[in-house]
């Protein structure tokens, strides 16, 4: 018990204390993070309330950390014209500053046009240079941010898309949702580019060609998806079903 405590103490006293503040920097910038939804598979549109003021201009950032980029930071602006309702432009741009120099930038531009209160409606096109990744459904971008700084436990597998789509996203019955895309992007394998946290430990690997579960390349998709939610709640859920096909 004795060499316990002892040992305790001895990492205790080890603990590069001044990086504290930069770990209070990052918590902080996290915490302030717009909120990303974990449990669906496909780019899910969160409908704006009808008591809530949609403001002309809103700023967001969306930071993470994992094995591939290190910290990844960027900021966004999403533009409602007053004389235009219902529709927006939106983009963000960033970079993940561990990531190879020729794979750090990220962006994403985008408009979007809403149809009908109830039973919306949105039309849609993007482009994007992004990170991409098939675990979304596994853990939320901030609580496996949280996990990689601290403890060098990533529980994604990331690669690299680039290209643009177009879609035709519809909400009926408040919960449900029916959802067309077609596109083009290139694929590019992302390697582990950082090997550090706050608590040691050791990062697996990120897979590439020829483990990579996408292959490198270019793609053209028509993508149709449909999504039932009978849950208690989107996003704390207790009890119920989500159905979800591509």
């Amino acid at each position: 018990m004795k060499d316990e405590s002892r040992m305790f103490r001895k990492k205790i006293a080890t603990f590069p204390t001044h990086i504290i503040p930069l770990i209070t920097i990052i918590l902080v910038v996290f915490a302030k993070a717009a909120p990303a939804l974990a449990q669906f598979g496909y780019p899910q549109i969160t409908d704006d309330l009808g008591f809530e003021y949609a403001k002309p201009v809103e700023f967001y950032w969306s930071p993470r950390y994992n094995r591939v980029e290190g910290l990844y930071l960027n900021f966004g602006a999403r533009l409602r014209p007053q004389k235009m309702p219902s529709l927006q432009f939106y983009g963000d741009a960033g970079a993940g500053l561990w990531n190879q120099s020729n794979k750090q930038f990220r962006f994403k531009l985008g408009v979007r046009k809403d149809f009908f209160d109830i039973e919306r409606l949105s039309v849609g096109a993007e482009i994007f240079r992004k990170l991409d990744t098939k675990d979304e459904w596994i853990v939320g971008e901030t609580e496996n941010s949280l996990a990689a700084l601290f403890f060098r436990e990533d529980y994604k597998d990331y690669y690299g898309t680039q290209g643009f789509q177009f879609y035709a996203d519809h909400r009926f019955q408040g919960i449900h949702t029916l959802r067309f895309e077609a596109g083009r992007r290139t694929f590019d394998a992302l390697r582990r580019n950082v090997d550090w946290s706050v608590f040691g430990g050791s990062f697996d690997e990120n897979p590439t060609r020829p483990d990579l579960f996408v292959a490198e390349g270019d793609e053209i998709n028509l993508r149709f998806i449909t999504a039932f939610d009978w849950r208690d709640n989107p996003i704390f859920p207790l009890s119920g079903w989500l159905f979800e096909g591509l």
